[in-house]
């Protein structure tokens, strides 16, 4: 793994760490963008708070990494109704908030998505899938 791909890797670990502490630390400024629809909001705050930090951990480890970058992919797909909900109401409920930054928010998802599955060992750093060999055909090269 090249030094730029590994300094991603920390960097986006520590990432979602920080998070999801402050998903736990501070849990107001997310209460607030929480969807209606969702039952038991701090609930859900405190659980992606979690699987945020679950998530970030699971990075540095080799054995744990590809199963974490799909769980955060998995996991940003999700924050995809928040980000909606917001800027569908963003005049009602955040007039605070300029909705060019919520469609920013909202665009940058698959971004962060397309870092996570960087790391998923489903796609090379130039996006191509890894080329190998099916077990039994390892297996037929060495009988013959």
């Amino acid at each position: 793994m090249s030094r730029l791909k590994i300094a991603g890797l920390y960097l986006q670990a520590l990432l979602y760490v920080f998070a999801g502490i402050n998903h736990l630390w501070h849990p107001q400024p997310y209460l607030g963008v929480m969807p209606p629809y969702f039952a038991g909001p701090a609930f859900w705050v405190a659980f992606t708070g979690y699987c945020e930090i679950a998530g970030g951990l699971g990075l540095f480890l080799h054995r744990t990494r590809s199963l974490s970058a799909w769980s955060i992919a998995a996991m940003l797909l999700g924050y995809f109704t928040v980000h909606i909900h917001m800027l569908v109401h963003q005049a009602d409920l955040y007039p605070t908030i300029p909705v060019w930054g919520l469609w920013a928010r909202l665009a940058f998802q698959p971004v962060l998505i397309a870092w996570a599955l960087l790391y998923s060992g489903s796609i090379d750093a130039d996006g191509a899938k890894p080329v190998g060999r099916h077990p039994a055909e390892s297996d037929k090269s060495q009988k013959s």
